[in-house]
C-alpha cells in the first residue's frame, strides 16, 4: 500500500497522489482560523439528557459554513431495541446524506462538538468505515 501523501503511478502512466489522512485534534478556535473553503465542517453537538439541545445550540451560533448533523437522526440507524441506543446507520444512507452536504471521497471534513468529542468522533469513525480518511 502506498504511503499517504506519496505519488503513485498506475499502468496507464497517470500519476495520482494518495491523500494523507487527518488525525489532528484541535480546538474550535483553531479550526475557525485554519479552515479553508474546500473543507466541510460539521457541528455534531448533542446532549444525551436533552437531545434537541444540539440543534438549538447550532441555531444559536456555529462556525461559518458548518452543517449540523444530529446523533439521533443522522449518525445513528433506526432503533430496534436490539442494537443499543445509537445503532450504526445504514452505510448507503449515511453516504447519501454526506454527499448531499458536499462530501465526496477526497473531501476534507472536520467535526466538532461540545461534549469532549463524543459525537464528533462518531462522525469521524463512520466516515472511515465508508473509506473516507480525510477527516478530523
Amino acid at each position: 500500500m502506498p504511503k499517504p501523501g506519496s505519488a503513485v503511478s498506475n499502468r496507464s502512466s497517470e500519476v495520482h497522489v494518495v491523500p494523507a489522512p487527518f488525525y489532528s485534534l484541535i480546538s474550535v478556535q483553531e479550526l475557525a482560523k485554519l479552515a479553508t473553503p474546500s473543507w466541510r465542517i460539521f457541528d455534531c453537538r448533542f446532549n444525551l439528557a436533552d437531545p434537541p439541545a444540539g440543534r438549538q445550540a447550532y441555531i444559536a451560533g456555529h462556525l461559518p459554513d458548518a452543517c449540523f448533523l444530529d446523533l439521533n437522526e443522522d449518525l445513528s440507524g433506526p432503533l430496534s431495541g436490539l442494537k443499543g441506543r445509537h445503532p450504526l446507520p445504514d452505510p448507503q444512507l449515511l453516504a447519501d446524506k454526506l454527499g448531499s452536504l458536499g462530501v465526496g471521497y477526497d473531501t476534507p471534513a472536520v467535526a466538532y462538538d461540545d461534549s469532549g468529542g463524543m459525537s464528533a468522533a462518531r462522525l469521524c469513525s463512520l466516515r472511515r468505515r465508508l473509506g473516507h480518511d480525510r477527516g478530523a
